[in-house]
């Protein structure tokens, strides 16, 4: 049995969480953590095995968030899960908290520091293949935007992803149609 039973994860009080977190911390990235809001919460209410519902469970399911701009959305779901409390969320981008602007592999539960455009999928090929190999079971579930498709190490990922039949890997892509700059449209014309 999987810990994803009873979990409710409505997307307004994720949004709320979120706003909530971006106030305390006097920071930004509010639009691409609404933009993957309702992505993370059917992964974490429906298709997740989160193992004992521990953040350290072995054999859970692993999500890498390579898009990690949009990482209070993450840390919103898991205050749903207890792995962070209220007053965790309340000092985020506080000094000496480990919540920073970007996903960070020193929270228990976030699998990989992101923040360079592209890397996220690679670190979740790694995981899927080594999961396949030593035949866990487990899968991986990578996030990426838009945006970074235009990276390099995105295809050469993808590339290998096939090539090894990654068939426990499974790429969302957050198709907001924004990046950084502007829409992202605009960058490849």
């Amino acid at each position: 049995m999987t810990a994803t039973l009873h979990r409710k994860f409505d997307p307004v009080t994720l949004r709320r969480t979120v706003i909530e977190m971006a106030y305390a911390g006097s920071t930004a990235h509010i639009a691409p953590a609404f933009s993957i809001i309702e992505i993370l919460a059917v992964l974490y209410r429906s298709h997740l095995n989160l193992g004992n519902g521990q953040p350290e469970s072995p054999g859970r399911d692993y999500l890498i968030l390579s898009k990690g701009h949009g990482v209070m959305a993450q840390y919103a779901c898991m205050r749903e899960l207890g792995w962070l409390s209220s007053e965790d969320l309340g000092r985020y981008f506080s000094d000496g908290t480990v919540l920073k602007g970007l996903s960070d592999a020193h929270v228990p539960g976030v699998e990989t520091t992101s923040g360079s455009m592209g890397h996220g999928l690679s670190v979740g090929v790694g995981l899927a293949w080594a999961a396949k190999r030593r035949r866990t079971g487990q899968r991986c579930f990578v996030i990426v935007g838009d945006g970074e498709m235009n990276e390099g190490p995105i295809w050469e990922a993808l590339l290998f992803a096939g090539h090894w039949g990654l068939s426990n890997l499974t790429v969302i892509i957050d198709n907001n149609g924004l990046q950084a700059m502007g829409a992202w449209k605009k960058s490849c014309d």
